[in-house]
């Protein structure tokens, strides 16, 4: 009985740690991104930043952007959409164009329409996550219209 009790443990451990899907765990791949797909910009990181800067990004815009030269470095707000504009299968990351209305007050925050480059597994798990709280809301929204008779 130990045994057989110490092999189901090990197997769902190495389950869990593997993602399986049997247990719950969505895993999102990079194919499944597509250009167009947006995600909010403080979603590209597990915790929300305090100070509202999440980033510095090299900016990619061919001739700049703003202030801002080719590769200058510039801060992403976490109070933005990124959406991806290209795949560059060659080095498995996106292009993606960062927009936001928040103004650069600080002289520092990349303006609206910077390009700039994330990992494929970054913004599949940013993806993810926005996909999963989407399914949460829903899910909410859901239980209250049958608690109010709807």
């Amino acid at each position: 009985m130990r045994k057989h009790l110490a092999a189901l443990l090990v197997v769902l451990l190495l389950a869990i740690l593997a993602g399986s899907p049997a247990l719950g765990a969505e895993k999102v791949m990079a194919e499944e991104v597509k250009v167009g797909d947006s995600v909010a910009a403080f979603s590209l990181y597990e915790s929300f930043p305090s100070g509202g800067t999440i980033r510095l990004v090299s900016v990619m815009n061919p001739e700049g952007i703003g202030q801002y030269k080719f590769q200058a470095l510039c801060d992403l707000q976490a109070y933005g959409t990124v959406t991806v504009v290209a795949k560059d299968q060659e080095s498995k990351r996106f292009l993606v164009k960062y927009e936001s209305q928040e103004t650069n007050s600080n002289g520092f925050c990349c303006p609206s329409g910077t390009l700039f480059f994330v990992s494929e597994e970054d913004f599949a798990q940013a993806f993810k996550r926005v996909r999963n709280i989407e399914a949460e809301q829903e899910a909410e929204r859901q239980r209250v219209k049958k608690l109010l008779g709807e």
